[in-house]
């Protein structure tokens, strides 16, 4: 099997808003995505979140999960230099950081902020 990276971009204004791998099967499976915040952002927008956002394929064939973690990485640094990548906590790949109660709260407070401001 071989991984690849995507991307979730906000319809409304086209804003890169989570970036992650996938290790796959088929290249059009129906994965978004599992992170905390991106779960968070899913729940505050019930059923209608699928409708708000479209995922788009950034590079497939990878062959190795240390090579997907590097481009996750380089993706997510990429989008957060202009201020997208919104709903990504870590820099990407298996770095086991885990945020604190009080940054889940500051955290889950921009993703509000955004999905007011930007989503709805």
């Amino acid at each position: 099997m071989k991984y690849y990276i995507y991307k979730l971009i906000n319809k409304k204004n086209n804003d890169v808003i989570y970036i992650g791998y996938h290790k796959y099967k088929t290249i059009d499976d129906d994965y978004y995505g599992s992170g905390s915040f991106l779960k968070y952002f899913k729940r505050k927008l019930k059923i209608i979140w699928k409708k708000l956002i479209y995922k788009e394929i950034i590079c497939y064939g990878i062959e190795n999960e240390d090579d997907a973690c590097f481009l996750e990485k380089t993706y997510i640094k990429k989008y957060r230099d202009i201020n997208q990548a919104i709903l990504n906590y870590q820099d990407g790949g298996k770095t086991g950081k885990h945020p604190s109660k009080r940054e889940k709260a500051v955290f889950f407070e921009k993703i509000d902020k955004y999905i007011i401001e930007n989503v709805l």
